[in-house]
C-alpha cells in the first residue's frame, strides 16, 4: 500500500516514512499546515463553538431525538463547516450535556404550570385505584378499552371523564415543543408508577402533566374509534338479520313474481287486443289475488341502497347504556 501511494505521489524513496515518528513535533506541524492550507478550524474556536452548541441545543429542544441521532447530526455539521473533528468522547459528552439541559428546561417549564390543586390531582394518578390494591390510576388510564360492546363504550367514556377530571386541559403549553411533550408522555405511559414516584418532584409533575395532556386526546380518539367499530358491528348485524328475514320470505316473493310473469305474457301476446287485456288477465288471475301479489312485492322487494336500518332498533337496548353519558359529557 505504501509503495502504491508513493508511486502516485511521486515519492522515489518511500522508506522515509519510517522516520516520520522520530520527531513528535512533525505530526503537529503537518496537521497545522493542513488546517491552514485547507481552511479547517479548531473545534473549540470561538464564536464557531458557541454557534455549534446553540445549534445542537435547538435540535435537542424541539425534537426528542436519540443521542446517536444527535451525534450523527453534529458530526455531519462539523464536516460541512470544515471544523476539525474532536475525539468521540468529546462529542459524546457534549451531546449528553446539551440533552440534559434541554430536558431540565422542559421539566422546569411543565412543573411551574399546574396550581397546587392540579398538582394534587396529578399526583393522585400514582395512588392505587379504588377498586384495586395493586394497580394505580395511571396503570388503568394508560390502557385503552378494546371490547366492542356497550360495556367497552362505558369504559372508554369513563376513561375520558377521568382524564378531564384532572383539570389540566386549559394550561398553556405553547412554550413546549409538541414532539418533546409526546415523548415525555410516552415515557410516563411506559413507566411504572413506583418509578415515577422515585423521580424528583419537578420531573415527576412534568411527566404526569405531559401524560395527562397527551393521553386525554388519545382517550378521546380511542372513544371515537370504539364508537365507530361499535356502530359498524351493529350495522353488519342488522344487515345479516335483514338478509335472513329476506331469505325466509323468498317463497312468497317468488310466487307473486310468477303470477305477475303470467300477466306479462298475456300483455305481450299479440293475440289479445288491448280492449280484452283486463278481461283476459282477471280470467287467469283473480283481481283479489293480483292485489295481494302487488302488495307482497312492495313489502318484500328492496332497493339496492337499502341497508336494513330498521333492524338497528333491535340494538337500542345496548346503545341506551352509554348514550346518556355520551350526550352529557360531550366527549366528541
Amino acid at each position: 500500500m505504501i509503495s502504491y501511494l508513493a508511486k502516485q505521489l511521486g515519492i522515489a524513496a518511500p522508506s522515509c516514512l519510517a522516520r516520520y515518528r522520530e520527531r513528535a513535533e512533525t505530526h503537529h506541524a503537518h496537521a497545522t499546515e493542513i488546517q491552514r492550507r485547507h481552511g479547517y478550524r479548531d473545534f473549540h474556536q470561538q464564536p464557531e463553538h458557541f454557534r455549534l452548541v446553540r445549534w445542537l441545543y435547538t435540535r435537542a429542544w424541539v425534537s426528542a431525538k436519540r443521542p446517536i441521532a444527535l451525534f450523527d447530526l453534529i458530526t455531519a455539521r462539523l464536516v460541512k463547516q470544515k471544523i476539525l473533528l474532536p475525539g468521540v468522547t468529546t462529542l459524546t459528552r457534549l451531546v449528553a450535556s446539551v440533552r440534559d439541559r434541554a430536558a431540565a428546561r422542559l421539566w422546569r417549564i411543565l412543573a411551574e404550570l399546574p396550581s397546587p390543586l392540579q398538582r394534587g390531582r396529578l399526583l393522585s394518578l400514582l395512588q392505587p385505584a379504588e377498586d384495586s390494591n395493586r394497580y394505580s390510576l395511571l396503570d388503568r388510564l394508560r390502557r385503552a378499552p378494546t371490547r366492542i360492546s356497550a360495556a367497552g363504550m362505558l369504559d372508554a367514556l369513563d376513561r375520558l371523564s377521568e382524564f378531564r377530571a384532572l383539570g389540566v386541559e386549559d394550561l398553556d403549553l405553547t412554550r413546549v415543543p409538541p414532539g418533546r411533550l409526546r415523548s415525555l408522555a410516552r415515557y410516563a405511559a411506559l413507566s411504572k408508577a413506583q418509578a415515577i414516584q422515585r423521580m424528583p418532584d419537578e420531573r415527576q409533575i412534568a411527566a404526569l402533566l405531559a401524560f395527562a395532556r397527551v393521553y386525554e386526546l388519545v382517550a378521546q380518539d380511542d372513544a371515537v374509534d370504539l364508537l365507530h367499530q361499535f356502530i359498524g358491528a351493529k350495522l353488519l348485524r342488522a344487515e345479516h338479520t335483514g338478509e335472513r328475514e329476506r331469505l325466509r320470505t323468498l317463497r312468497d316473493l317468488d310466487a307473486s313474481a310468477l303470477r305477475l310473469r303470467e300477466i306479462g305474457l298475456i300483455v305481450l301476446d299479440p293475440l289479445h287486443v288491448d280492449a280484452e287485456l283486463r278481461t283476459a288477465i282477471f280470467a287467469r288471475i283473480p283481481r283479489e289475488q293480483l292485489e295481494k301479489d302487488v302488495a307482497t312485492i312492495a313489502t318484500l322487494s328492496r332497493e339496492d341502497n337499502d341497508n336494513y336500518y330498521e333492524h338497528l332498533s333491535n340494538h337500542y337496548g345496548q346503545v341506551r347504556r352509554f348514550l346518556p353519558q355520551a350526550a352529557e359529557g360531550d366527549p366528541f
